[in-house]
């Protein structure tokens, strides 16, 4: 059988929504005689049963019990007696453990990493100077995860479940994980939003402005290159029609020098 030993600390898993949905996280933790056929596992965490308030004869000895810790204490001289502890709660414990099912009911479900050069079902194996060793363990999904499942995994912490072997009904406590929102995935969707929601608009709004703007520049120019050939014209046809007038008068003035 393996032996494992709880990693301290929280394993945080980085959620992708938008781009390449789903997470790859590697785990490491210590184990002993680990092998292809174990498994670990995430699973949510059950919220806490409703607590319940100390009434009749629990609250009494638990009061009982309190006062008897002052006096041995030496303070029950200066301290009053406590009154009756209504205002206290009584909390269950949660009927099963964190790591109660199979491997099926989790969340994700991680293998052994394989090591590159041999291609085998091994480990990534880390020795220290003890007997004991760091295994790690490979956590991947492709799934893009729904809006209540996200809810749920963002707001609480999960455990991390080490399973002997795929037909074991529970497992053993080996970590605790978050889930939260992948940086780079944030930024692009940020980024998305945006370009296409404000800055290409802005850009389109600018252009559609500037080709009105030269629209009515065109519209400008060709009514003043219209209005200077009429003008043009109209100077003709008043040249033209000076012209006889001019011809008959020099004529007349050359018959009156000639009588």
């Amino acid at each position: 059988m393996p032996h494992v030993r709880f990693a301290e600390g929280k394993h945080v898993f980085s959620v992708r929504t938008f781009l390449n949905p789903g997470w790859q996280s590697r785990f490491q933790f210590r184990c002993i005689n680990c092998s292809g056929v174990n498994r670990i596992a995430v699973h949510m965490l059950e919220p806490a049963a409703p607590c319940k308030e100390l009434q009749g004869t629990v609250a009494a000895a638990a009061n009982a019990v309190a006062t008897e810790r002052l006096q041995r204490t030496g303070a029950a001289a200066k301290m009053p007696v406590p009154p009756p502890m209504r205002n206290k709660m009584l909390c269950p414990p949660p009927q099963n453990g964190p790591c109660w099912g199979y491997v099926d009911q989790a969340v994700n479900v991680g293998s052994l990493l394989e090591q590159p050069a041999t291609k085998s079902s091994s480990v990534e194996t880390i020795d220290d100077s003890k007997t004991n060793s760091y295994v790690t363990f490979l956590l991947e999904s492709e799934d893009r995860l729904p809006a209540r499942l996200r809810r749920k995994l963002f707001h609480r912490r999960a455990a991390i479940c080490f399973y002997p072997d795929d037909a074991s009904p529970s497992g053993w406590l080996v970590g605790y994980a978050q889930f939260r929102m992948d940086s780079a995935d944030v930024m692009a969707f940020v980024g998305f939003v945006g370009f296409f929601g404000i800055a290409l608009p802005l850009v389109c709004f600018v252009t559609f402005l500037l080709h009105l703007n030269k629209q009515q520049r065109c519209k400008q120019h060709v009514q003043e290159l219209r209005l200077q050939y009429q003008r043009d014209q109209l100077q003709q046809e008043l040249h033209q029609q000076s012209s006889p007038w001019t011809s008959n008068a020099t004529g007349a003035a050359a018959a009156s020098s000639t009588t």
